[in-house]
């Protein structure tokens, strides 16, 4: 029981089920007297077995609970307390304000406790027999007055919340809302009745990337239902006429199948999306990271050019458009190391696109901002700095398991040999090494581990800070098939901590312990500020 509710008796009527099963149901009369550790709603009391064999369905209840349990008290209708005089006024002029809002019931009965210090002190009537006296509704914890339209209002702030969210217009969010609605009712065994035209409907007036993303967001991140829900829109996509629903379905399908590593689907259904809508961004994205993933440069190409420079701008924030047009730059590989830096590239627009990447990406972008207590927080733009940061991206790649992500979900797109390289590389670690020699061309590196192996290596991507003969570097060194090495996020490390970061490496840490021992061994200053040194190499 919440500590200002203490001494209150909510009251309830037991239903047969109630009974049968020793439990008691606490939405509405139970519940917003309750409150257990992080505020959560606890909507059902499991008790002993037998507790409720001598009841009779239609019997009232007393609940006292604790974080001990519960104790049930037989209480009779006619010893009610009866409510005071003026409650229905109190009680109405509480809900007409807060109608709709979650926590409405919560609240209403904090309400009524703070302003009686007597209400339900002694057993009176069960609150929803009080609710429907006084002809206010609930749904869930939500309140409202007479008959008031729950689930309008719910849905009316869904569209509220991805207008925010993704930047759609009012038009789109409420297309995107139904079309939730629609798949979250056949899922839960509603039918699918008109299911399909509604889905075609809806997905005709989506045209805006967060419009796109937005509708898509819930279906991506919902690993258990996945797989029904691309069936679902599969059957959508087959009835949709062409143009627009089309295009935007088929979309839709190709992500989720990438989500589910359904390389076939994948393909069909990006070759579907560009033919429908061969000018819409994140189609033409998808289409042209499919080609560029398949080593299919020229098609990628050919892709990319049908989308107007006017419409490129409306794909941010979610663009890869970036990292794709530098991919075809360095495309087609010619020799070994170019193949391992296109493959790289890969993994890191991989790490900032995909939903699940992306996500991991972020929060351990948040984490090293918050561990920055030593330096002022940085601002947004600094928090975007991290995500994009090649250094932060790669940890999330290694470190973060996400190579074993790509490769699980892409990898069947990728030509043999780039497969055959990545499966070399899935258990590689990032290491600590001795800068044996530097050499003058190619970008190329003597390095010996700590262990004593002797690798000659290319630095393949990036270097930050100064490498010198003798000097310790961090880096993710990994095999060529010809008996070389390639060298990714290469990082100088202070001498005395090389065997501590050896040590670290070895541990399978995290990312965000890896990059903040990194901002530890530099200084307050970090190595993930834009002062630090970072040097591209071609």
């Amino acid at each position: 029981m919440r500590a200002d509710f203490g001494g209150r008796v909510p009251t309830h009527v037991l239903s047969a089920a109630e009974i049968r099963n020793d439990v008691v149901v606490t939405i509405p009369d139970i519940a917003p007297f309750m409150e257990f550790g992080g505020g959560e709603c606890v909507t059902h009391l499991y008790l002993r077995r037998g507790t409720l064999a001598s009841f009779a369905p239609g019997d009232i209840v007393g609940v006292v609970t604790s974080h001990a349990g519960a104790e049930i008290l037989r209480v009779d209708r006619d010893e009610l307390t009866r409510p005071r005089a003026d409650l229905r006024t109190r009680v109405r002029r509480f809900v007409r304000d807060r109608e709709g809002a979650p926590a409405g019931l919560h609240s209403l009965v904090a309400y009524l406790c703070r302003d009686d210090p007597e209400f339900c002190r002694a057993p009176s009537l069960p609150l929803s027999e009080l609710l429907a006296r006084y002809r206010v509704s609930w749904d869930g914890d939500r309140v409202g007055l007479d008959q008031f339209d729950f689930e309008k209002y719910r849905n009316d702030e869904r569209i509220e919340f991805l207008v925010a969210a993704h930047g759609m217009d009012v038009d789109e969010a409420a297309a995107v809302a139904t079309m939730h609605n629609r798949v979250r009712g056949a899922l839960g065994g509603l039918g699918t009745a008109d299911l399909h035209s509604d889905v075609i409907r809806c997905a005709a007036k989506v045209e805006s990337a967060g419009a796109a993303y937005g509708m898509i967001a819930p279906w991506l991140h919902d690993e258990a239902q996945r797989s029904r829900i691309l069936d679902l829109l599969t059957v959508s996509v087959a009835q949709a006429p062409h143009g627009q629903a089309a295009g935007v379905l088929a979309w839709v399908c190709g992500a989720i199948a990438a989500a589910e590593g359904m390389t076939a689907d994948v393909i069909a259904f990006a070759q579907r999306c560009i033919r429908e809508l061969p000018e819409w961004g994140p189609g033409v994205e998808f289409a042209a990271e499919v080609a560029v993933d398949r080593g299919e440069f020229d098609e990628a190409q050919r892709i990319l050019t049908g989308l107007p420079r006017r419409k490129r701008k409306d794909c941010l924030p979610h663009s890869v458009l970036g990292a794709l047009m530098r991919e075809l730059e360095l495309a087609p590989p010619i020799s070994e190391i170019d193949t391992a830096k296109g493959l790289y590239s890969k993994l890191l627009r991989f790490t900032r696109s995909d939903p699940s990447a992306r996500m991991a990406l972020i929060e351990v972008a948040q984490a090293l901002r918050q561990d920055s207590d030593q330096v002022p927080l940085p601002d947004d733009s600094e928090l975007s700095g991290l995500i994009a940061d090649p250094l932060v991206v790669s940890c999330v790649v290694v470190e973060g398991g996400m190579l074993h992500h790509f490769l699980r979900t892409r990898g069947g797109l990728l030509p043999s040999n780039e497969r055959a390289l990545l499966e070399r590389w899935a258990g590689v670690r990032r290491r600590i090494f001795v800068v044996d020699a530097v050499g003058t061309s190619d970008n190329l590196l003597a390095l010996t581990s700590l262990d004593g192996d002797v690798t000659r290596c290319y630095v393949a991507a990036e270097l930050r800070g100064k490498v010198v003969q003798g000097g310790s570097v961090l880096a993710w060194s990994v095999p060529l098939l010809r008996g070389a090495s390639a060298v990714f996020s290469l990082c100088a490390v202070p001498a005395p901590a090389a065997a501590v970061f050896d040590e670290l490496a070895r541990s399978s840490p995290t990312p965000r312990e890896l990059l903040a021992a990194l901002q530890l061994a530099q200084g307050e200053a970090g190595v993930l500020v834009h002062d630090s040194v970072a040097i591209s190499v071609p």
